[in-house]
């Protein structure tokens, strides 16, 4: 985000730290929101969120302006905010008592290890894209969670013909 802000979008860094705040106000709003109406931490509200995230990620990159990217930016705190509450609630609504313990750390182990590879790769690729890694993360994203949807789609049916 600081060489988006700085060599695509001819911000600076009180730009990058206005963008960084406003993200965490709009996670903290949408904290506050889902607390006081836990009916939107549902599974597909997450793949709404996400389908948003997605596509507001490929149009930014369409409307290179700095107001436009912190705009993403904020849609991300928010999302981001939203999804750890979201995906928390679901693994814990799903998941038997005797086994929360087991299915938060697999879960938190598998999301960590590969959190320092993606920092890495999108260190050096975003030099490389500028404003065209956002096309590739909405489009990652949006391909992502479609994947994800049509599998566990399969897997329900597939589970309900077994009973």
């Amino acid at each position: 985000m600081p060489y988006l802000i700085q060599h695509n979008y001819h911000g600076s860094a009180t730009s990058y730290s206005t963008a960084l705040t406003l993200a965490a106000v709009a996670g903290v709003l949408v904290s506050v929101l889902l607390a006081k109406f836990p009916t939107f931490n549902t599974i597909n509200s997450m793949y709404r969120d996400f389908y948003l995230l997605g596509a507001a990620f490929i149009l930014t990159t369409f409307f290179q302006h700095l107001w436009v990217f912190i705009i993403l930016v904020i849609l991300y705190g928010f999302a981001r905010s939203a999804f750890v509450i979201k995906i928390n609630t679901v693994r814990q609504q799903a998941s038997s008592p005797a086994y929360l313990g087991r299915v938060f750390g697999i879960s938190f182990f598998a999301t960590d290890l590969f959190a320092p590879l993606i920092t890495i790769s999108l260190g050096y690729g975003v030099s490389i894209m500028g404003a065209w890694t956002l096309f590739v993360l909405g489009s990652l994203l949006l391909g992502g969670m479609m994947a994800i949807k049509v599998l566990s789609n399969h897997h329900e049916k597939k589970l309900g013909k077994q009973f």
